[in-house]
């Protein structure tokens, strides 16, 4: 039970209000409660008594859904978006992770000791890979700090594990942090070798890459077959260029503001968020041009905000049938 008290505010005499969760019953969206109650949001300390009937909002909580406290304009825009829209997760699409090593110490190294290693045994080269760090990920760009990641795998699909004794240099670095190693959960057959990884060959395919923290969505289209590490994520599948753009424009921003959890100022880009974003499906001839706005985007330096931004927010914002205040607010997103 949540008290949310009673007294003067603003030299007026409120009513307590209490909020009754209830672990174990399943509230029904009959219920009385759920089909009258109003709230409102108070924004920094900032609120006027009595309130006027357009500073209320609805509080609808559906089972099998978050609670969410929105006004009239955000719910009917979320409602648009859900109604237009189709989740990501049921697009033609997988999501993955990004490499987890257990100790990046040892297996993250940077160009200074990649070097070395190579001219010790120029075979080390043939396991030694450039990664992303989440912290990399910009949008529609990639700025690789130059690390490198020593991809001692376990073993995918008919492809065998490393076996690190062919490598005797790289060994030898990783024995420097054997107790480590060996003591680590995330490993494979061998201290030497990485976690068992299934997918590890969809690292190679042209992919979406994201990563997981950021104030808005920082989506980088990888055809170069980049590896990262686990504080990114990627898709594979088809249409990425549209998906790339949309998930790059504001429309994403507004409704992880809405549906999500924040850190203050920024979201945590799971994939459980990102997979329930809501997509217009368009014609394949209107996605396929999205190919051209993706490379076009990624020829900028910073890819900051530009035309080709507008260009693909009119092209995207059209299709769920908003009105010009939605839009407003949309576009008013930060």
């Amino acid at each position: 039970i949540i008290d949310l008290g009673g007294g003067v505010f603003h030299n007026a005499t409120v009513d307590t209000a209490i909020c009754i969760i209830r672990n174990g019953i399943e509230c029904q969206s009959t219920d009385k409660f759920f089909q009258t109650n109003q709230v409102v949001e108070i924004t920094n300390g900032q609120f006027s008594f009595p309130p006027n009937q357009n500073d209320f909002s609805n509080f609808k909580p559906q089972v099998g859904s978050p609670w969410l406290i929105l006004s009239s304009v955000d719910s009917s825009i979320i409602n648009k978006m859900k109604e237009s829209g189709t989740s990501l997760k049921d697009w033609d699409i997988s999501i993955y992770r990004g490499i987890v090593t257990g100790f990046n110490e040892a297996f993250i190294i940077n160009q200074s000791v990649r070097d070395r290693l190579v001219d010790e045994d120029p075979r080390s080269a043939e396991i030694l890979k450039p990664v992303l760090r989440g912290r990399d990920i910009e949008r529609y760009q990639a700025m690789w700090a130059g690390k490198w990641l020593i991809d001692t795998h376990n073993g995918y699909s008919n492809t065998p594990p490393i076996n690190v004794d062919l490598y005797p240099t790289v060994k030898s670095h990783l024995n420097k942090h054997f107790e480590r190693l060996e003591k680590r959960l995330d490993k494979g057959i061998t201290p030497y070798n990485l976690r068992n990884c299934a997918y590890h060959d969809k690292f190679f395919e042209n992919k979406i890459i994201w990563r997981e923290i950021g104030n808005r969505g920082r989506f980088y289209f990888d055809n170069n077959g980049q590896m990262i590490l686990q504080t990114a994520f990627f898709i594979t599948g088809e249409q990425l260029p549209y998906i790339c753009c949309f998930l790059n424009s504001k429309l994403p921003i507004y409704f992880m503001q809405k549906t999500s959890t924040s850190l203050g100022e920024s979201f945590r880009w799971l994939k459980y968020f990102v997979e329930s974003i809501p997509l217009p499906k368009l014609s394949l001839t209107e996605m396929s041009e999205f190919k051209v706005f993706v490379e076009e985007a990624q020829k900028k330096a910073a890819a900051k905000e530009s035309n080709i931004d507008n260009v693909i927010e009119e092209k995207i914002l059209q299709h769920y049938h908003l009105s010009n205040k939605e839009i407003e607010t949309i576009k008013g997103t930060k």
